[in-house]
């Protein structure tokens, strides 16, 4: 998929998909090509990396792809349990440093014990992990019954087990965590999951964990080794202690019942500790100390399901976590909950009916909402037509390449930015100054090697689009034109034509015979220098562009503002609009149904 939730290389890139997907990429954002991913079959649910290889990870999620683990990454920084997950070659679990070999050595015994007190099987509780603070070295002890022994000389350690013990028909998981063991002498260490407690909880009776992530930071060999461990439904927490550089995060999904699709409401949740952990370790988030947003989902035309995804920023794991949530049949309007304090990023999805979130068969739109404030009230939207091209991040120069990366498929909301769409085809071709310099079969993208002198350049995308979901953006007809020369790296003035604040209903649809009164606003890449608009036009066409007609377009305390007449027979309104500044830049922007009619 593209936009934030393809997969990304850099220096650290790894994508694990269970019940939702997890992506931890470096945040030169460069998307992978197809011969640099790989899927393979998950096997564990652990994801550690040192900062020092991934200063800016970013790790995201959702059920907008398949269940699989997909990456390109340097070994070196990864966990035995992730390099299985990976398919990567393994060693066994490895001793105590060769430089430490000399030093006596203390025996070590772990006696694990579940929720009910008994010793777990081997199943319930496979192994004590173990980090040693002063080397770095990382290594596994093998449970048996719950009892391990291990040599290992006089030093600081952290550890950790996962406990899984079944009660009440079901079964929970304690993360039993230590973050510093000092060891003078052989030493019993009792791993208790009694202690555990639900390490994140809300005011609200009926809602329950959907899901979930506690991720640790510590300085182990003076380097900020993070660790992410997902939450469940029934999940516990035992952990006491401080150690250097000891940052816990978690970030978690409530929903009504814990359940993933069809909740009223939707808590996202981010909490932050440091310095020390206590026995009373819980985060509890009242209600009425976040801050609160009515989202509302149009339907795109027909029958269609959505989904969305939410994350928080976490500054000390150089982490973004997003979680997903099911909203089920289209249109749909829930309430959500933010935690105050923390960057949130927000992602949507529209599927076929049936919620078939598959490689191929999702649009995907993104919004970075910011940090929010406790108390903060909003009213969010999603899914709005007209779908089109949206500038943001549209092309770049660097050198002699010229890249063009413009998302075809955005929804009419400010900030919001489209991701993939399917079921799409098209062809885009590159002009400099008049001549031939090179073509795509990707709507909306070009990658080419160009001369270093300055020249007028033209992009044209032509799209076509046939989703069973929706009856709107069936074609798209753009033309780009602009000047550049060899820079390290510029944003290309591209200009792209967006409408906002339409009056249509939650199936996308104006009234047939009434006016439309909307705003038309020309925007472009963040960062790239365009001239003042002195040329905008706009027209209509309800008959799929065989005809158009002029529409009204008056400029009102900076902002144009287009009035439209509909007839009051037809079905859908196509637009075509043009605009060009002083400097030369320009964009030729047609639409076929951008919205629909209805009597």
């Amino acid at each position: 998929m593209r936009g934030s939730l393809s997969l990304r290389v850099g220096r650290l890139a790894v994508a694990v998909t269970a019940v939702l997907a997890v992506t931890v990429s470096a945040t030169d954002g460069r998307t992978a090509h197809a011969n640099e991913r790989r899927d393979v079959t998950r096997t564990d649910s652990l994801h550690r990396y040192r900062l020092a290889d991934a200063p800016s990870a970013r790790a995201q999620g959702g059920r907008f792809d398949r269940t699989t683990v997909r990456g390109d990454v340097d070994g070196r920084a990864l966990s035995a349990e992730t390099r299985r997950a990976l398919g990567m070659p393994t060693a066994p679990a490895d001793p105590p440093s060769p430089r430490r070999r000399g030093e006596p050595t203390h025996r070590v015994t772990f006696s694990v014990l579940d929720r009910t007190g008994n010793a777990p099987s081997v199943e319930n509780a496979r192994r004590v992990v173990i980090d040693d603070l002063a080397t770095g070295d990382h290594f596994s002890v093998p449970l048996n019954d719950g009892r391990g022994e291990v040599e290992l000389p006089a030093g600081r350690y952290s550890l950790y087990v996962n406990v899984r013990t079944p009660e009440a028909g079901e079964v929970s998981t304690t993360l039993v965590f230590d973050p510093q063991v000092h060891i003078t002498q052989a030493a019993e260490v009792v791993l208790d999951a009694r202690r555990g407690k639900p390490p994140v909880t809300t005011d609200r009776p009926d809602a329950g964990m959907r899901e979930g992530y506690l991720v640790i930071t510590q300085k182990v060999a003076d380097e900020d080794l993070v660790s992410a461990f997902e939450m469940t439904r029934r999940y516990y927490v035992a952990a006491a202690g401080s150690a250097p550089g000891l940052v816990l995060n978690a970030v978690a999904m409530f929903t009504k019942g814990g359940d993933e699709t069809g909740s009223p409401y939707v808590y996202n949740l981010a909490f932050s500790r440091s310095g020390s952990i206590g026995d009373d370790l819980a985060f509890h988030a009242r209600t009425r100390d976040l801050a609160t947003a009515q989202v509302n989902h149009a339907s795109p035309g027909r029958p269609a399901c959505g989904g969305a995804l939410a994350g928080a920023d976490l500054p000390a794991a150089g982490l973004s976590i997003s979680r997903y949530s099911g909203i089920g049949a289209l249109p749909a309007t829930r309430t959500e909950y933010f935690s105050p304090g923390y960057s949130w990023e927000r992602s949507f999805g529209v599927t076929t009916r049936d919620c078939d979130f598959s490689p191929g068969n999702t649009d995907t739109f993104h919004h970075r909402a910011g940090q929010l404030a406790r108390g903060d009230r909003h009213t969010w939207a999603w899914n709005t037509a007209p779908f089109g091209p949206a500038a943001a991040d549209g092309g770049v120069r660097r050198g002699d390449e010229l890249a063009v990366t413009m998302p075809m498929l955005t929804d009419a909301e400010p900030g919001h930015q489209g991701g993939s769409f399917a079921h799409a085809s098209g062809r885009t071709t590159l002009t400099r100054d008049g001549v031939l310099a090179g073509t795509s079969e990707v709507p909306g993208e070009i990658h080419a090697e160009v001369p270093p002198e300055r020249a007028t350049y033209q992009v044209r995308t032509q799209v076509q689009r046939n989703t069973p979901w929706s009856d709107l953006s069936t074609a798209q007809d753009v033309t780009w034109t602009f000047s550049s020369e060899r820079a390290d790296e510029a944003a290309l003035p591209l200009l792209a034509v967006r409408y906002y604040g339409m009056r249509l209903d939650e199936h996308n649809r104006a009234k047939a015979g009434a006016r439309n009164d909307f705003t038309v606003n020309v925007e472009h890449p963040t960062g790239a220098t365009i001239g003042a608009i002195r040329k905008l036009t706009l027209r209509a066409s309800y008959d799929d562009g065989k005809t158009w007609q002029p529409v009204n377009l008056t400029k009102q305390n900076g902002r144009w503002i287009a009035s439209l007449q509909h007839p009051n027979n037809g079905e859908h309104v196509s637009l075509h609009a043009t605009a060009k500044d002083d400097r030369g830049n320009a964009v030729d922007q047609t639409l076929i149904r951008a919205y629909g009619l209805t009597p």
